[in-house]
């Protein structure tokens, strides 16, 4: 307690103020320091608003917590990049929170998922903003017309969220080459059937699910278009291979049906509800 400045003597704490206590400052007369040049709550503070701060000295804004001046940011909704969404000690700076991306737009779009530092539309392990939409993984964008669930086995895709349930989405290969797209293939331990049964696929997921056995196809010498035209039941007119989907596909007489498509096999496992004769799904044993 004090009745005057005479008691307090002590440190920074020079001013005897009306309520008895000694303090730092009663108006802005009693702060000298270069760079706390204004009394705010007894207390010498560097500024009360922006106004005081400097522009020119790369230090614009004041920080109602602290009341210093600051090069960037208050908040987090100060920082508008979506590499440096996070407000840390007035600076911007990469995220860690999905939180501090809020209001963060990228390329147009709104980006308030927070994923390696940086906001993005969304992540495979965070759909939110793409509702009935999938999110492509290699952009961390919703895609415009690609649905969740929406693929069966060995059928395009683009993440796993497209494949119906027991399905990822994986990248595939034909005669050593890698496919332009994945496809929607079962999940091993869900159980396989034919044509799927006879050659199992090990691979990662285009949405990064740990690599596992799939339920796949020979794919040194057909690919899944060739597949799906044998269950299709297409037909090939001319009677040459090349009226045929996919790589590996085959125009032949299946079942007694002259000029349709199907592709090669080793065993009865790789075919459809066909035997495997002559060499393809579908011929004289």
């Amino acid at each position: 307690a004090c009745t005057g400045d005479e008691h307090c003597l002590v440190g920074a704490r020079q001013r005897c103020s009306e309520d008895n206590e000694c303090v730092e400052c009663l108006n802005d007369g009693h702060c000298t320091a270069e760079t706390a040049d204004f009394c705010i709550a007894n207390s010498c503070e560097q500024c009360r608003d922006d106004d005081d701060c400097s522009a020119a000295a790369g230090t614009p804004l004041c920080d109602d917590a602290t009341k210093t001046c600051i090069a960037e940011c208050t908040s987090h909704g100060d920082c508008t990049d979506p590499t440096k969404a996070q407000c840390d000690s007035g600076n911007c700076v990469a995220c860690d929170a999905d939180a501090q991306c809020e209001g963060v737009q990228r390329d147009g779009k709104g980006a308030e998922v927070c994923d390696d530092g940086e906001c993005w539309e969304c992540t495979v392990q965070n759909e939110t903003a793409c509702e009935e939409r999938v999110c492509v993984p290699a952009t961390k964008v919703c895609s415009p017309d690609r649905l969740k669930a929406d693929k069966s086995i060995c059928e395009g895709c683009i993440a796993d969220s497209e494949c119906v349930a027991l399905h990822r989405c994986v990248p595939m290969e034909f005669d050593g080459a890698q496919r332009e797209s994945a496809y929607c293939l079962r999940i091993g331990a869900q159980g396989c059937s034919a044509p799927y049964l006879a050659t199992p696929i090990v691979r990662q997921s285009v949405s990064g699910a740990d690599a596992e056995e799939y339920c796949g196809i020979n794919e040194a010498d057909v690919s899944c278009e060739a597949v799906r035209a044998l269950v299709a039941g297409d037909s090939c007119p001319g009677g040459v291979d090349q009226e045929c989907a996919g790589d590996g596909g085959l125009c032949r007489t299946v079942n007694l049906g002259a000029n349709l498509c199907t592709y090669a096999c080793g065993s009865t496992l790789e075919c459809p509800g066909f035997v495997c004769g002559s060499g393809y799904c579908g011929g004289p044993e």
